[in-house]
C-alpha cells in the first residue's frame, strides 16, 4: 500500500456515505431490468452520472435496446481500468421477500430484486466512480465504466461494445461471488485446464451413469438452439497484477480479506462476461458483492457493497491517477 491509497481511503466514507451508497442500489432496484428491457435502467444510470458531473453516452445494440458507457478522465488513450456490469436481472422468485422493486435494509442485509446479480455491483461500480469524481484526483488515464445489456444472453451487450471499440488494460466485474474472492478462471476452463479438479458436472456425471459415454461439445452446434451468444471459459492465471492490487487494497478499507483467487468453486463453475473481456486482451476478473445465507440470492450485504466500492475506488485511483 502506498501513501496516496491510505489518504484516499480515509476519505472515502465522507466522499460518498453509507446512505448514498444504499440510495444508489434502492434507485437501481426500483427499474425492472429483465433481459431485452433494459433500457430504462440505462437511462437512470447515465442521468445517475450525469448528476454526479461524469459524462457517459448510449449504445444501441439493438433497435430501442440501449446500454450506458462512461469515460473519466482524458479523452485519448487506452482506459487503464474498465469497470463492468450487465443491466440484466432474472425475474424475482415466488418466495421473493416483499415488494420486490422496493429496496428494504435488515441490518447489514438490502432486500430487492437484482441486487444479488447485479445490481448490487452496479452500485459499488457508480460509487467508486463518484467517489473518484468527488475526490479531485486528476486522473492521467482513463477509467471506463460500462453498463451492459445482455449478458444473461450469453454477454450480447458485452461484445456489441467491443466490437464498438472498447477496450482497457484491466477490468474488474462485480458479479456476486463475494469480495472475499478474486476469480480469474471460470466455466469449462475447469473441465479442460484441470481436468485432476474433483466435483465438475461431467465427473458427477461419470460416477452415476459409468457405462455411458460423455461427449463434451464447446461451442454448442447452432442447430440445438440453447442459449444466446457463445460463452467461452476465461482462464487466466491467478497471479495477475489486477487481481493483487484488489488482495492489497480491500484490507485497506474493510475488515475482510481476500480468502480465494483464481478458481473458486462452485463459482468458477458459472459463465460471465470476463469471456469475452478476456478473449479481447483484456487483463480481467471478478470481484463482487455478495449476500449471506439463507435468502442468499434476494439481498446483498451492504458491507461487501461497501467494501467493493471503496476497493474499486482505490483501484481506479492506483491505476488511472
Amino acid at each position: 500500500m502506498t501513501t496516496d491509497d491510505g489518504i484516499l481511503a480515509g476519505r472515502l466514507p465522507r466522499l460518498l456515505p453509507d446512505d448514498e451508497l444504499v440510495q444508489l442500489a434502492a434507485g437501481l432496484t426500483a427499474i425492472p431490468s429483465f433481459t431485452g428491457q433494459e433500457t430504462q435502467l440505462a437511462f437512470h444510470v447515465r442521468n445517475t452520472l450525469a448528476r454526479n458531473d461524469i459524462h457517459s453516452y448510449h449504445q444501441e445494440v439493438q433497435p430501442g435496446r440501449l446500454q450506458t458507457v462512461a469515460r473519466l478522465g482524458p479523452d485519448r488513450g487506452t482506459p487503464a481500468l474498465l469497470l463492468h456490469g450487465h443491466l440484466d436481472m432474472d425475474p424475482p422468485s415466488r418466495d421473493h421477500p416483499g415488494e420486490p422493486f422496493t429496496a428494504r435494509r435488515d441490518g447489514d442485509r438490502l432486500y430487492g430484486a437484482g441486487l444479488h446479480d447485479m445490481k448490487g455491483g452496479l452500485a459499488a461500480i457508480l460509487g467508486a466512480a463518484i467517489m473518484v469524481r468527488r475526490s479531485g484526483i486528476a486522473l492521467h488515464r482513463p477509467l471506463l465504466l460500462a453498463f451492459v445489456v445482455g449478458e444473461l444472453q450469453g454477454g450480447v451487450g458485452t461484445r456489441h461494445a467491443l466490437r464498438s471499440g472498447l477496450t482497457a488494460d484491466a477490468a474488474v466485474v462485480p458479479e456476486p461471488y463475494s469480495v472475499r474472492r478474486v476469480i480469474t478462471r471460470t466455466a469449462d476452463a475447469l473441465e479442460f485446464a484441470e481436468p485432476h479438479h474433483a466435483g465438475t458436472a461431467s465427473d458427477r456425471a461419470r460416477s452415476a451413469f459409468p457405462d455411458t459415454r460423455i461427449v463434451l461439445e464447446h461451442p454448442l452446434d447452432p442447430q440445438l438452439r440453447v442459449g444466446g451468444t457463445d460463452m467461452p471459459p476465461t482462464d487466466m492465471p491467478a497471479d495477475r497484477s489486477v487481481a493483487r492490487d484488489i488482495a492489497e487494497l480491500l484490507p485497506v478499507v474493510s475488515d475482510f480479506r481476500v480468502e480465494e483467487t483464481g478458481i473458486a468453486l462452485p463459482y468458477s463453475s458459472c459463465g460471465n462476461d470476463t469471456a469475452h473481456l478476456s478473449r479481447a486482451g483484456i487483463e480481467c476478473c471478478l470481484f463482487g458483492p455478495r449476500g449471506d445465507a439463507p435468502g442468499t440470492e434476494h439481498h446483498v450485504l451492504i458491507s461487501e457493497m461497501r467494501a467493493c466500492a471503496d476497493t474499486l475506488a482505490l483501484l481506479a485511483a492506483r491505476r488511472c491517477g
